[in-house]
């Protein structure tokens, strides 16, 4: 999977296998990182580092569910200017999370809609 460079560039959204194919293939790039929004802000699990909209690169990958269209997610994979890279997943329907969504849309990318 490849990542344009520019800070604040998003990269359209396409489908691809299931969920723990989807993992492996971005760990295997480099996407090691569980990423997390607290605030409006991309957060480290630790909390040691944050990061602005503006301070990453963001590519979204659509992965459909297996049984209907509700257990639909999507995988960020996300690359912090200080190179920094790791992975957002975000769901459709009852588990669908608002801040993760308003943090996608401030960088100008398509995000799953509740």
């Amino acid at each position: 999977m490849k990542t344009n460079h520019h800070a604040g560039h998003f990269n359209k959204a396409i489908m691809l296998g299931n969920t723990s194919e989807c993992l492996e293939r971005a760990q295997h790039d480099g996407y090691t990182t569980d990423f997390v929004v607290k605030h409006g802000k991309l957060v480290t699990p630790e909390g040691c580092k944050e990061y602005s909209s503006g301070d990453v690169v963001v590519n979204s990958y659509y992965i459909p569910g297996e049984d209907d269209y509700l257990s639909t997610q999507a995988m960020y994979l996300v690359e912090a200017a200080d190179g920094t890279k790791g992975i957002l997943i975000d769901n459709h329907g009852a588990f669908f999370d608002n801040e993760i969504n308003k943090f996608i849309k401030k960088t100008g990318g398509v995000y799953l809609k509740k």
